[in-house]
């Protein structure tokens, strides 16, 4: 559910975000824990860590949230390639977090495996089916 602003969780995780977005005047709206619907399924690898992906849509946001990160639907790369994820926050912000029809924008934090990487590079990673999944999502803004 969607964590309160004086809850530990909201945060650590809200500093930990900003700090990867780089962004002096951004503002965090919202942030919300996810349920991971990955489960059993999800390959650990022999360490996981937080990243971030950003959508292009709502739908897609939403789709992760139902379903997990789906490789089959993933379409950089070429098909079945993988699921992208960044290092810093800015990366993700840069072209690929959405704004909702308030203006704000969406990003997950997400727990990401190395059990099946496809890439790695210091910018990101891209790993296989059931390797990730979205933690919390979190709305925010750039202030002017």
């Amino acid at each position: 559910g969607v964590l309160h602003k004086s809850d530990e969780q909201f945060e650590a995780v809200g500093a930990y975000f900003l700090l990867r977005l780089g962004a002096a005047n951004a503002v965090i709206h919202s942030i919300e824990r996810l349920t991971p619907s990955i489960g059993h399924r999800f390959k650990t690898g022999s360490s996981n860590r937080i990243m971030f992906h950003g959508c292009k849509c709502l739908e897609n946001e939403a789709r992760i949230i139902r379903g997990g990160f789906q490789v089959s639907e993933c379409v950089s790369g070429g098909r079945n390639y993988g699921t992208w994820f960044a290092y810093a926050a800015a990366y993700s912000d840069s072209g690929f977090a959405f704004n909702d029809h308030k203006g704000i924008r969406h990003m997950f934090l997400c727990v990401v495996s190395d059990a099946q990487v496809v890439m790695d590079n210091p910018t990101m990673r891209v790993v296989g089916q059931d390797c990730a999944y979205p933690l919390w999502l979190v709305k925010y803004t750039h202030g002017h």
